[in-house]
């Protein structure tokens, strides 16, 4: 494999890695800057899915005008993280911060169980990985002729989506009113002070 310096060719350099994936047991964390675009995101997003058990992509927007959806869709689908570093500006900073992320486990595939007595539609339907200090914010929609019962304490709970085991647990005591014909809430958890025996 050659670097030539031309256009932003990612599917090759991909595929070579598909076809060579790390040792067993073992994760792979690749650090990827572009500053530009490509034509085959969907091609290279569809790849990077199928190598999310072994590989994380940390990926770096650099200059004026990298593809926002291949950067942000290059970590997303590899349960990595991305970050857009604009002109003049010094990358030291994002990236010991991308390094300090790589060197660390993440709980990905979260699910957020309601228990309101209502459907809730939760923004993002997917959550993104959540590491060690993170804040995870998610917002719930709630059709706005439903009524929420305060009267039993609701609780949500923050799980793992396949096994459903319980990593925090949070009381809902209000829901803002919003003008629009659908109730909106935002959920936060900060998961500094969580003590979770996952890994």
């Amino acid at each position: 494999m050659e670097a030539d310096l031309g256009g932003t060719e990612l599917l090759q350099p991909l595929q070579w890695l598909a076809s060579y994936p790390s040792d067993r047991g073992r994760a792979r964390q690749i650090f990827l800057l572009t500053d530009g675009e490509i034509s085959n995101v969907a091609q290279v997003l569809d790849l990077c899915r199928s190598m999310t058990s072994s590989t994380r992509i940390f990926s770096f927007g650099l200059g004026h005008s990298p593809s926002r959806s291949l950067v942000k869709g290059l970590a997303r689908s590899t349960n990595g993280r991305f970050v857009f570093i604009p002109p003049n500006t010094s990358v030291d900073v994002q990236v010991g911060e991308q390094l300090r992320k790589a060197l660390q486990l993440c709980i990905t595939n979260v699910h957020i169980k309601w228990n309101l007595g209502v459907d809730v539609q939760s923004a993002p339907k997917r959550s993104p990985p959540v590491y060690v200090n993170d804040r995870l914010i998610v917002y719930g929609l709630v059709d706005d002729d439903k009524t929420i019962p305060f009267d039993h304490n609701p609780l949500v709970e923050l799980e793992t989506e396949h096994d459903h085991h319980r990593l925090a647990i949070a009381k809902v005591d209000r829901v803002p009113s919003v003008s629009d014909d659908r109730t909106i809430f935002t959920f936060k958890i900060n998961l500094i002070c969580l003590k979770l025996n996952l890994f």
